[in-house]
């Protein structure tokens, strides 16, 4: 059964690029698969459209466990709730272990957060680090044991560099970015293009098809995997390689397309068959 998310995909991909399979196609879901059939009006060809997650599942896996963990301390912090301090602006906090907090414990560790932020900005003339624009840590956690239970420390960013807002949340954990290197994502499109010509040998015939197409589309990677694209390497690059990798596998598809969902883009190629 396709997902909402499917829906918008092909939504989005038919409003970008309408004659991406051809003009004049009326499009109707299909039997699952494919995903859409389309109806050549000037032939009366039947086209079926295949969608594909581009997305290295790992990843998302570990990202979503993060997530949890994350937002079970986030429930229970609820800044947005306090009147932030008048010298710190944002705080940031560095979990010991990947483990949710208890909801019996939620209570004393947002009573304890809350007693550290207010010592540390009642000090905060006295922290040599505090206006700089790296901020001041504190690791010493040994007059609140909740925090020493869980937290490897915080980072306090002064009010002058980054200002908190009341109403808005200004304790959290740091956005997450680090090098990284496209090779995982563009390894997840070349694993999805070959599943997807394993597993649909033979579809044309068994559901009437005249032509059968693929689109691998790329959407929640980019909250969930670290992303394709780096300095001097983009969405063309991408294509090439996919190009390449294709070009050996017997394919059941008679065009193959990488499209890239993401509102402010929805760049496509076409990568099957090389122009």
């Amino acid at each position: 059964m396709l997902r909402e998310a499917e829906y918008l995909v092909f939504e989005a991909l038919c409003g970008a690029h309408p004659n991406f399979a051809g003009p004049g196609i009326r499009w109707e879901n299909g039997p699952d698969p494919p995903d859409f059939v389309g109806t050549d009006q000037a032939s009366g060809r039947r086209i079926g459209v295949e969608l594909g997650e581009w997305l290295n599942e790992a990843q998302m896996r570990g990202v979503r466990r993060q997530e949890r963990v994350e937002d079970s301390f986030l429930m229970a912090i609820r800044s947005e709730g306090e009147t932030p301090p008048e010298n710190i602006g944002r705080v940031w906090l560095s979990l010991k272990h990947e483990e949710a907090l208890l909801a019996e414990e939620a209570g004393q560790f947002r009573a304890e957060l809350f007693q550290c932020i207010h010592a540390i900005d009642l000090d905060w003339n006295r922290k040599l680090e505090g206006d700089n624009p790296q901020g001041y840590t504190h690791a010493d956690f040994s007059s609140f044991p909740c925090l020493q239970r869980h937290l490897g420390g915080i980072e306090f960013q002064s009010a002058l560099q980054i200002p908190a807002h009341e109403g808005i949340s200004w304790v959290g954990f740091p956005p997450r970015g680090a090098p990284y290197t496209p090779k995982p994502a563009v390894d997840a499109l070349l694993n999805l293009l070959e599943k997807k010509a394993r597993k649909y040998a033979g579809l044309c015939a068994a559901v009437n098809l005249d032509e059968l197409c693929l689109v691998a589309y790329w959407n929640q990677g980019l909250i969930y995997n670290t992303p394709f694209f780096a300095p001097g390497f983009g969405f063309d690059d991408v294509a090439r390689l996919a190009r390449k990798a294709v070009a050996g596998y017997p394919m059941p598809f008679q065009q193959v397309f990488l499209f890239n969902a993401l509102p402010q883009d929805l760049d496509l190629a076409r990568i099957y068959p090389a122009a």
